[in-house]
């Protein structure tokens, strides 16, 4: 019962929950969920997530569509706008944020033209995965073996 909390707490933890409410959620003492965090190295890995290229992709896009909102809404104030001194103040705001946007979709291209794991990299992860699979669940290990073939080439693929 108790793995069964812990890893129900695990997904929560890393969905960015706080430990406060991880622990009523899974209805265990929040100090049980803070041992966990420590014992399991939750925080750490939740930070790597969070740092991974995939959040910080994520993190830019929220930028961006934000400071692109402002600058819409910039742009509808300079069409209602009589007095030519606001106007210029909103057309001054309006190019600042433009140019905060294309600041930002230059890292973000940027960040997405990196290859983020090479191939080889990802086959020797998924062959210490299964390596380790091997050793602690054999039988599991041989139903996934056409898996793991397949997964391979499929990802092969997508590397060309």
């Amino acid at each position: 019962m108790k793995s069964q909390e812990r890893q129900l707490a695990r997904e929560l933890y890393m969905r960015g929950k706080n430990q406060k409410e991880v622990a009523a959620a899974v209805g265990v003492q929040e100090k049980t969920v803070g041992t966990w965090v420590k014992k399991y190295g939750w925080k750490t890995e939740r930070e790597a997530r969070i740092n991974s290229d995939g959040g910080r992709v994520d993190a830019l896009k929220n930028i961006i569509g934000k400071l692109s909102e402002q600058r819409m809404e910039i742009l509808d104030e300079v069409k209602n706008e009589k007095d030519p001194e606001k106007i210029l103040e909103l057309n001054k705001r309006g190019y600042t944020l433009s140019n905060e946007v294309a600041n930002y979709n230059k890292a973000l291209e940027s960040l997405q033209d990196q290859k983020r794991v090479s191939l080889a990299v990802y086959i020797e992860v998924m062959e210490q995965i299964f390596s380790d699979l091997q050793s602690e669940h054999p039988k599991l290990y041989l139903q996934l073996l056409d898996f793991q073939e397949k997964h391979l080439a499929t990802v092969a693929v997508k590397y060309q």
